[in-house]
């Protein structure tokens, strides 16, 4: 029977069903998750890549990943996030100082790519901490400075000046 066949119109309807279907066929390689599934996948890869930058760090942050000031965050456990040459357009951007929840469903599939791909990475950088230069640590007072007038200052570098010259003999000795 044909579909325009009235023989089989009127059997159809009579037995109360529908027109026969085949439910469409989805091309997996083409298809899309739905927004939340991808929001969700999005968010633990990234999680379980900064939960392994802290494995070997003594400060730990359990809230996963940093959405807002992402920088910063990487910075206290020495990495950066590196996203490699990519041909679908995907930058560091698109993923920086944003929540996962509020990232749009297509920039969403990008990461989703760049993670599976290994175009998103976090590297560790070199740690950069500022020598402070250290206070002798002999007796010495310290310098205490005031508004004072100008013999007061003299007398004050006097006594200090004394108190230098005393620490240098003992140094000395």
């Amino acid at each position: 029977m044909g579909e325009n066949d009235p023989i089989r119109k009127f059997a159809v309807s009579m037995a109360g069903t529908k027109k026969i279907s085949t439910a469409p066929n989805k091309d997996d390689a083409v298809a899309q998750p739905s927004t939340k599934k991808s929001q969700y996948l999005a968010a633990a890869q990234a999680n379980r890549t900064f939960a392994e930058i802290q494995t070997n760090s003594s400060k730990s942050n359990r809230r996963g990943w940093p959405g807002t000031d992402t920088t910063t965050q990487l910075a206290v456990f020495n990495h950066k996030l590196v996203v490699q040459p990519n041909p679908v357009g995907l930058v560091a951007e698109h993923f920086v100082n944003i929540p996962v929840k509020k990232i749009p469903i297509e920039v969403t599939w990008l990461i989703l790519r760049g993670l599976k791909n290994d175009w998103i990475q976090l590297v560790e950088q070199e740690c950069k901490r500022t020598m402070y230069r250290q206070r002798k640590t002999t007796n010495q007072p310290k310098k205490i400075r005031k508004n004072n007038t100008e013999e007061e200052e003299d007398e004050e570098e006097a006594i200090n000046q004394a108190i230098e010259d005393e620490g240098e003999e003992e140094d000395d000795e």
